[in-house]
């Protein structure tokens, strides 16, 4: 399988799909669309940021407004990428190694 671009979403969205994708068939696209969807779906659900946000007096428009200008803390995504890339099912090899941590892991 060859490797997916990292800004499928984005490309697939618009009217030219047919310029990015155009040997790909709509059995195969609409369903791993819809998966990586639901994938950012379940990423805002189950790891949506709480963070307060204070709401401030604008005189200029006669109504509160939120504050944002609140710092907001962050994974280190690079990080994040690294364990997962180290685990990549699809690169020959890595699933192997992920199996063996996971038995060692389970053994004890």
């Amino acid at each position: 399988m060859s490797q997916l671009p990292k800004n499928m979403i984005r490309q697939s969205m618009f009217y030219n799909r047919e310029y990015y994708y155009p040997h790909r068939d709509e059995s195969v696209l609409v369903p791993h669309l819809e998966h990586c969807i639901d994938n950012l779906r379940e990423s805002l659900m189950c790891e949506g940021d709480m963070t307060f946000y204070p709401m401030l007096w604008a005189e200029n428009m006669g109504r509160v407004i939120p504050d944002f200008e609140v710092v907001h803390t962050c994974r280190d995504y690079s990080a994040l990428k690294e364990w997962a890339d180290n685990r990549d099912a699809a690169t020959e090899g890595v699933w192997q190694k992920s199996a063996a941590r996971l038995h060692a892991t389970m053994e004890h």
